[in-house]
């Protein structure tokens, strides 16, 4: 016997086990089954669901727009916030830096400090 021929007769002995086995199914599951073939060849869709495959495309089409422009723009055009007291890149070092909670208390003193010497 060869494959396709032990493949056929699985598929026969396969076939005839599903009708055999559907024979016996009861008049209610039956037309539960009848409904749910309808339901798939037509392709009915329920209005709520409908909504949210809207919703959903809506979300994924931003999403991608957001992307291609935050990929598309150059670096440098980007905004930058600027921070308050961090006009210098220096200030950016002595802040992340690993000095004592005195050094920020006295933060004001070191700036009049700078501004006299600078004045003078």
């Amino acid at each position: 016997m060869t494959d396709d021929e032990k493949e056929r007769a699985f598929l026969d002995h396969a076939g005839s086990l599903l009708r055999e086995s559907a024979g016996r199914l009861d008049e209610s599951t039956l037309a539960d089954l009848r409904a749910a073939r309808t339901h798939a060849v037509t392709g009915v869709v329920s209005p709520v669901r409908r909504g949210w495959v809207w919703v959903g495309t809506a979300v994924a089409v931003t999403a991608a727009i957001v992307m291609i422009f935050s990929v598309w723009l150059p670096s440098g055009s980007r905004g930058t916030v600027p921070v308050p007291g961090l006009e210098n890149i220096e200030d950016v070092d002595l802040l992340s830096g690993a000095e004592e909670i005195q050094f920020y208390q006295d933060l004001e003193f070191y700036r009049w400090l700078d501004n006299e010497k600078d004045a003078g």
